[in-house]
């Protein structure tokens, strides 16, 4: 798929020197170090740290906050249970 990007110059020569050293196209390269990044982030393991007897887990970045409303509204409900 063809798109266009903007990139900081720095970055652009950066990728540019290591597209040439490895004998891929700009655009390829760009393609890999985005595949890359995705595919960590998928991978990256859930921080879990303990507060107050109760265990945390941290979200993973992207993810949408939760509001301490909407998380009393579930408890309210499910106390009727």
């Amino acid at each position: 798929m063809r798109t266009t990007v903007e990139v900081d110059e720095q970055v652009y020569r950066t990728v540019r020197e290591r597209a040439q050293r490895t004998g891929v196209s700009v655009g390829r390269l760009l393609g890999m170090l985005v595949e890359q990044a995705l595919a960590a982030e998928a991978d990256a393991p859930l921080l879990i740290k303990n507060s107050h007897d109760f265990s945390v887990v941290a979200a993973r970045p992207g993810s949408p906050q939760i509001s301490a409303e909407a998380v009393q509204t579930v408890l309210d409900s499910n106390a009727m249970i």
